[in-house]
């Protein structure tokens, strides 16, 4: 028999994941190279391959090349520092050109990728930052297919930056603008969306550009409107991105976000086909983020698909919720903790939930002050997640002296200093 169920969603931790943004690809100013071994469009991979390892005649490279390349590595298992180094490469190749418009969009891509992995407000509006600059220069230059895309960028960047501030007119204000400029692009590159007014050039658009970047455009819409909670709208973005798109990598990121349109929207069956769909191309051995982003995904999906089973058939609800456990702690030991912490926080987190729906409160109180160690890290914030805690326990226990006994575990667990967590 589950216990009365109580779906605990902790402050601070999205638990229904980021949906994958389509960045522009690696050289905006030459669109014909993108096809072939290039960087795909986000630091999340949707077919992993194996870890990248850094070229041994890196030093020879360009600071594109090189900065690529360490966002390649983070993407696939190298983490914040191969991120930061990305970041750091790109910052001395603009000291000593300042106005070179693909250096800095190439910094706005690392500050994105950086950003990602840190959930950090600051790191994404340096890549806004950068990308302005890069359009503001590219303009100059009357490239206008190069400005197109890296408006996209921005775009991506900002609906990021409206989910990490706290300031809530701020968070307004970024979707709106990501949304505006989405909107130009697209009556540029597909009248058919509506003919938007636009503030950019309208040059002739090359043949590929608009075949690359009109599913993009939607994709990257298709996000704002989920987080305008604007979801049937974004799943007809989302849709008309999947058939344009003659890239199954590109293909499969798109369908990824799909699914979380429908698990917002409660369709969970709809959101796990649409997410077994794109496991079926990606492989864990190499702890690829984006196998662990789509896994925490479906996870979310067959947990709250096995709450509509509460009452009506537990034995079910039990089932699905052990499918979601079995793969979140398969995440938890693929994914690292040091290389990815804001997604081994979600996994962690969610694991959590479902541990304390089916009455294991020990167990679930362990994830949970584990998965609290990043936002301890990222905000200085240790009153919250122990007040939170607290509030979680008093939920679930029954007597003061579980409770008390729950607490004496949340003091001991692995990495927390009971001096954080101390009343």
């Amino acid at each position: 028999m589950l216990p009365q169920l109580r779906l605990v969603i902790p402050i601070g931790l999205n638990m229904t994941t980021t949906p994958q943004r389509h960045l522009s690809h690696e050289d905006a100013w030459t669109p014909a190279n993108d096809n072939e071994g290039e960087e795909p469009s986000l630091s999340f991979y949707a077919f992993s391959h194996d870890p990248i390892n850094l070229s041994e005649d890196i030093g020879q490279k360009t600071p594109t090349e090189k900065a690529k390349e360490f966002r390649v590595s983070a993407s696939q298992g190298g983490g914040i520092d191969a991120a930061r180094k990305a970041v750091d490469i790109l910052r001395e190749a603009l000291s000593a050109t300042p106005n070179d418009a693909n250096l800095l969009n190439q910094q706005g891509l690392s500050y994105f990728a950086l950003g990602e992995m840190t959930l950090s407000p600051k790191d994404m509006k340096e890549a806004c930052d950068a990308f302005d600059t890069a359009i503001e220069v590219g303009r100059q230059e009357n490239e206008d297919a190069f400005c197109y895309r890296v408006i996209i960028n921005k775009a991506a960047a900002l609906r990021i930056l409206a989910s990490y501030t706290g300031d809530d007119t701020l968070r307004v204000r970024s979707l709106d603008e990501a949304e505006r400029l989405l909107n130009e692009i697209l009556g540029i590159l597909d009248p058919q969306d509506g003919g938007h007014q636009t503030v950019v050039g309208t040059s002739m658009i090359p043949s590929l550009l608009k075949e690359q970047d009109i599913p993009r455009a939607y994709d990257n819409r298709g996000n704002v409107f989920l987080d305008q909670g604007k979801y049937e709208r974004a799943i007809d973005d989302f849709i008309k991105a999947r058939d344009a798109w003659r890239n199954e990598c590109e293909r499969a990121r798109t369908v990824c976000n799909l699914g979380t349109a429908y698990l917002r929207l409660g369709r969970y069956q709809d959101a796990i086909k649409a997410l077994d769909h794109v496991l079926a191309g990606q492989h864990q051995k190499n702890g690829s983020l984006a196998w662990g982003r789509t896994q925490v995904l479906r996870c979310q999906s067959l947990s709250l698909y096995g709450d509509d089973f509460y009452s009506s058939d537990p034995q079910r609800a039990v089932n699905l919720y052990n499918e979601a456990a079995v793969q979140l702690s398969l995440i938890r030991t693929t994914i690292s903790e040091k290389s990815s912490p804001a997604l081994w926080s979600l996994a962690t987190s969610e694991l959590g939930s479902i541990y304390q729906k089916t009455g294991r409160y020990i167990d679930a109180l362990f994830l949970y002050a584990q998965s609290y160690r990043f936002l301890c890290k990222r905000d200085g914030d240790i009153l919250r997640p122990r007040l939170i805690l607290v509030s979680m326990l008093s939920m679930g226990m029954s007597s003061k002296d579980d409770l008390i006994s729950a607490v004496k575990v949340a003091l001991t667990a692995h990495g927390v200093p009971q001096s954080d967590w101390a009343a």
